[in-house]
């Protein structure tokens, strides 16, 4: 079994989207957080990790499997091996001629923070935000 250990830090203030291929999973990494990722498979293999603008992509390689972890707290487990591909091609080359680009995350599924107010307005009921 081969394994290969990755990082995917997000020191920005807002969520960063993370897609993981070819699973066609999106999860975001809190701001100042990172992203652990363990891939293993019985085949010696490596991620392909693309940043784009407004995400990251990951890829798998044939045979492997992927877990996802914050510190020391797993947050999603991919355990179906990716499955084999042509020779001549990459995981990422594959999945863009079959499906096309991975999407963007749309407004509504980035995660909010919470509105920040003083300590001292915690007790008082709908006090406003600050």
């Amino acid at each position: 079994m081969h394994e290969f250990v990755a990082f995917i830090e997000n020191p920005r203030p807002d969520p960063l989207a993370v897609w993981f291929e070819p699973w066609a999973t999106g999860l975001f990494v809190p701001p100042q957080h990172r992203f652990k990722l363990v891939a293993s498979g019985e085949r010696e293999g490596s991620l392909e990790i693309d940043y784009q603008q407004s995400k990251v992509v990951v890829y798998g390689w044939p045979t492997s499997t992927l877990a996802v972890f914050i510190g020391e707290a797993k947050v999603h487990s991919f355990s179906v091996p990716v499955p084999e591909i042509p020779a001549n091609m990459t995981m990422k080359s594959f999945v863009q001629s079959l499906f096309g680009s991975p999407p963007d995350p749309q407004p509504h599924e980035i995660p909010q923070r919470a509105p920040k107010r003083p300590w001292w307005k915690f007790w008082q009921r709908g006090a406003p935000a600050v």
